[in-house]
């Protein structure tokens, strides 16, 4: 090993900066649900549960602030889940 993040780890730095990036624009609660959500599942993919509870709790009160259905089921999906 050179001390170089594999292909993979690479990726996976990428896509987390690409979410963290987007949730600091203005988004609609929804949109942002989904987004918190799609770094959550990543962050619990490398581990990372401390991390991964604070999103989730965020997640879920922009999901209520909404009102949509869709986006509390997605919440709850993503609790039960990880």
């Amino acid at each position: 090993m050179n001390g170089q993040p594999c292909f993979g780890q690479e990726g996976t730095n990428r896509a987390e900066d690409s979410l963290r990036k987007v949730l600091k624009t203005d988004l609609h609660d929804t949109s942002r649900v989904n987004t918190l959500s799609q770094l959550a599942r990543l962050l619990a993919d490398q581990g990372r549960y401390e991390e991964v509870s604070g999103l989730i709790k965020e997640a879920a009160r922009y999901a209520e602030k909404s009102g949509s259905g869709a986006a509390k089921r997605r919440v709850l999906q993503l609790e039960g889940t990880l």
